[in-house]
């Protein structure tokens, strides 16, 4: 697919609330902005929702870095992590 640079003139306070969000879903503002024309030109809608992927949470980002730091002191094996998982 061939791509195009697009320039957007935008509050800059919404735009960084709109970096915080895509940054707490784990997409890039190029990705958000990709989505909302997508859903604007394909589904001929501007409503949508960008859902989280859980994998990106807090929670779970805090679980993997606290774990890695188990994992590299000799402290856990790396089995352990799944095994504890909610999402496993």
């Amino acid at each position: 697919m061939e791509k195009t640079t697009m320039t957007v003139t935008i509050d800059a306070g919404l735009m960084s609330m709109f970096e915080q969000r895509c940054a707490e879903i784990g997409i890039s503002i190029e990705e958000g902005f990709a989505r909302i024309t997508s859903a604007a030109t394909l589904d001929m809608t501007f409503l949508l929702e960008l859902l989280s992927d859980p994998f990106y949470s807090e929670v779970n980002v805090k679980k993997l870095r606290e774990h890695s730091e188990s994992v590299e002191a000799g402290i856990a094996a790396l089995d352990r992590l799944v095994a504890e998982s909610e999402y496993a």
